[in-house]
C-alpha cells in the first residue's frame, strides 16, 4: 500500500492527508438537542415578537393617532432588544441573563400598560386603567416563554407576570386621588360597593387578585405541558439513540424492528446461520510505514464499502477487526435465505473492491485485495460482557470455520472461499438464485483447515 486513499462522493480517489473528520454524535445527546431546540424557539419567538409588535402598533395608531402612537416606539424598541438579548443569552447558555431578561420583559410590558401617554390628550384615571383588563397582554409574553421545553422557565415567567402586574397596580393605587378598598376604613357591600367601583379613581384590588389567580393557573398548565413535551422529546431521543446503536450492527430494516422490542438480546439463542469474514490481504505490512491519519482514512473507506455490502444484503455486522470484519446472516433471527444472502454479500464485497481499485488506479494508488470466507452452520448468539459493557456477539464452530476459510483464500488464489455446506444450503433455499450466486465458483476439493478437520469448499478465483 504505497499510499492510502479515501473515495469522495463523486467516486474520485482523493488522498487524505489531514486527520479524519470526527464522527458527529451530538444529535444523540439530550442536552444538546434541547439546547438546539431552545435556541431555535428563541429565534422564532424574536421574529414573532417583531410581527406582533407591528400589528399592535398599527392597532394603537388607529386608536390614538400617529402622533400619540410615537410615545410607544421606545417601548417597542425595548421589546425587540430584550427579545434579541434572550436569544443571545439562550444561545450562549447564560441562564441568569436569560431569566433577568424575562423579568425585564414583563416589567416593561406592565409599564407600557399603565403609564400615561403625555402625547395623548385623553388621560384616563387610574381606576379606569385598572378595570380595563389590560393584564391580558401579559399572557402574550407568558405564551412566548412557554415555547421552550423548560418548565422552570415557564414557572419563572408566571412569577414575573404576577409580580409585574402587582407592581403596576401598586403604581396605580399610589397615583394622586387614587384609592383602594383598604382606604375606605370599613367593609363596603351591596349598592355602596357598586357605587364605589364606578368611581374612576377606585383601584379594584379584586381585579388584581383575579388576574394573578388566572396567571397562576395558566402558568401551571403551561409548565405541565412543557414538562410533558420534554419527557416525550427525551423518550424520542432515547429511542433514536437506541436505533442508531442498533444500526451500527444491523441492516436498517432489522434495526427498526428490534428497536420496538424491549429486550431483543436478553435470551441466548442457538440456531443455524451463515458467518462471513472479510480481510485485506497484506494490510499489516503495507501499513507499517504509513502515517496514522492515512491508515485511519483508508480503514474508514474500507469499512464503508464492507458495511454497505453487508447491510444491502440484510446482514448483521458483528464486529470490525482492524482491516476486516465479521458478519452474520441469520442472527438475531433466522431467515429463509441466510446462506444465499451471505454469498450475495461476499460477491458484493468483491464488486466493491473492483470498483474501488478502478478509482485507485486512476489516482496512481496500489490495488486492494479483499479476502472473504463464508460458512453456514450452528452458532450461539446473544449479549455478552459485564453490566458495565455489553455487546451482541455470535460464537461457535461455524464462526471459527468461516475465519479459517477466509485465511485459505491466499494459497487457493481466490477472492472468496465458501464451504460446500453453505453452497448446498443456498441451493436448498432457492435453486435458481443459487445458480446465479454460485456462477464462476469452482470446486476447491477438500481443504485442510488449521485446527479443524478438512472441509470441502468452493472458491471464486481472482480476476
Amino acid at each position: 500500500m504505497a499510499q492510502v486513499a479515501t473515495i469522495g462522493a463523486d467516486g474520485a480517489a482523493n488522498e487524505r492527508l489531514a486527520a479524519p473528520a470526527s464522527i458527529n454524535r451530538s444529535g444523540l445527546h439530550a442536552r444538546a438537542t434541547f439546547h438546539a431546540a431552545d435556541v431555535r424557539a428563541l429565534w422564532i419567538g424574536l421574529w414573532l415578537r417583531v410581527a406582533a409588535l407591528g400589528v399592535i402598533l398599527i392597532w394603537i395608531t388607529t386608536l390614538v393617532g400617529p402622533y400619540a402612537a410615537t410615545f410607544y416606539l421606545p417601548f417597542f424598541a425595548g421589546y425587540i432588544a430584550i427579545g434579541y438579548g434572550q436569544y443571545l443569552a439562550g444561545k450562549q447558555e447564560q441562564n441568569w441573563a436569560l431569566y433577568g431578561l424575562i423579568l425585564a420583559d414583563f416589567l416593561l410590558m406592565a409599564a407600557t400598560l399603565v403609564l400615561d401617554n403625555p402625547l395623548n390628550d385623553a388621560i384616563k384615571p387610574p381606576g379606569q386603567v385598572a378595570s380595563e383588563g389590560r393584564g391580558v397582554y401579559l399572557f402574550i409574553l407568558l405564551a412566548s416563554v412557554a415555547g421552550c421545553y423548560d418548565p422552570r422557565r415557564v414557572l419563572w415567567g408566571g412569577l414575573c407576570a404576577a409580580l409585574s402586574w402587582a407592581g403596576a397596580f401598586w403604581y396605580l393605587a399610589t397615583r394622586p386621588n387614587a384609592f383602594t378598598i383598604f382606604d375606605t376604613g370599613s367593609p363596603v357591600n351591596g349598592e355602596a360597593f357598586v357605587t364605589l367601583t364606578a368611581n374612576p379613581y377606585f383601584v379594584d384590588i379584586e381585579k388584581l387578585i383575579e388576574t394573578i389567580v388566572v396567571i397562576a393557573i395558566v402558568t401551571v398548565i403551561l409548565a405541565t405541558v412543557a414538562q410533558r413535551a420534554r419527557r416525550i422529546v427525551r423518550a424520542e431521543i432515547s429511542a433514536t439513540r437506541e436505533r442508531a446503536n442498533l444500526a451500527r450492527y444491523f441492516a436498517p430494516s432489522m434495526a427498526e424492528d428490534l428497536a420496538h422490542q424491549d429486550t431483543p438480546f436478553d435470551v441466548i439463542t442457538s440456531q443455524n446461520a451463515a458467518v462471513l469474514f472479510a480481510d485485506v490481504v497484506g494490510f499489516t505490512k503495507a501499513a507499517e510505514n504509513e502515517p496514522p491519519e492515512r491508515v485511519i482514512g483508508f480503514l474508514r473507506a474500507l469499512h464503508t464499502r464492507l458495511e454497505r455490502a453487508i447491510f444491502e444484503n440484510d446482514g448483521t455486522l458483528d464486529k470490525y477487526m482492524g482491516d476486516g470484519l465479521m458478519a452474520t446472516f441469520g442472527t438475531p433471527r433466522s431467515g429463509p435465505d441466510d446462506a444465499s444472502r451471505a454469498i450475495a454479500a461476499a460477491r458484493a464485497i468483491i464488486a466493491e473492491q473492483d470498483a474501488w481499485n478502478v478509482s485507485r488506479a486512476k489516482a496512481g494508488f496500489d490495488p486492494v485485495r479483499i479476502a472473504v470466507g463464508v460458512h453456514y452452520g450452528p452458532v450461539v448468539s446473544g449479549d455478552i460482557g459485564s453490566e458495565r459493557r455489553l455487546e451482541f456477539a455470535t460464537i461457535g464452530d461455524a464462526v471459527n470455520l468461516a475465519a479459517r476459510l477466509e485465511q485459505v483464500t491466499r494459497p487457493l488464489d481466490a477472492g472468496v472461499v465458501i464451504s460446500e455446506e453453505t453452497a448446498n444450503r443456498a441451493r436448498a433455499e432457492d435453486p435458481a438464485r443459487a445458480e446465479v450466486l454460485l456462477e464462476r465458483f469452482v470446486s476447491a476439493g477438500e481443504v485442510e483447515i488449521r485446527g479443524h478437520s478438512a472441509v470441502r469448499a468452493l472458491r471464486l478465483p481472482l480476476t
